[in-house]
């Protein structure tokens, strides 16, 4: 029982997915704003060169555009991680170990209200 309950390994995957989502974004931006003023910078260069270029800037900017759309957001990983756990098994044995730890609480709490009372009877 010693298995813990959450992978460390989770954190890091959470954590590194923004980083890469972020990363996804800005190679986007980068790869739209090449497509957009490509024209300019390529006066003087060959046709064919041009058109290369041009399509393995819109090859790179569709690939990380459908990686940005089906990556989820550290968010929605969590909220995944969280819902697959959630099971009524689950909730049933955190009901129960609510309820046991209530009863205990109670039984404590009479017994310290006898001691401190003195125990009248």
């Amino acid at each position: 029982m010693n298995e813990p309950i959450i992978s460390p390994w989770m954190f890091y995957f959470i954590d590194t997915v923004d980083n890469v989502k972020g990363a996804l974004y800005v190679l986007t931006i980068l790869c739209s704003v090449g497509i957009v003023f490509y024209p300019l910078w390529s006066e003087g260069v060959e046709k064919e060169k041009c058109k290369k270029h041009l399509k393995r800037f819109c090859v790179v900017f569709l690939i990380t555009g459908i990686l940005n759309i089906f990556i989820p957001a550290s968010n929605t990983v969590i909220k995944i991680f969280v819902a697959q756990h959630i099971t009524l098994n689950n909730i049933e044995k955190a009901g129960n170990i609510t309820s046991a730890a209530i009863d205990t609480i109670i039984e404590k709490v009479a017994k310290a209200a006898k001691e401190i009372g003195g125990d009248k009877k």
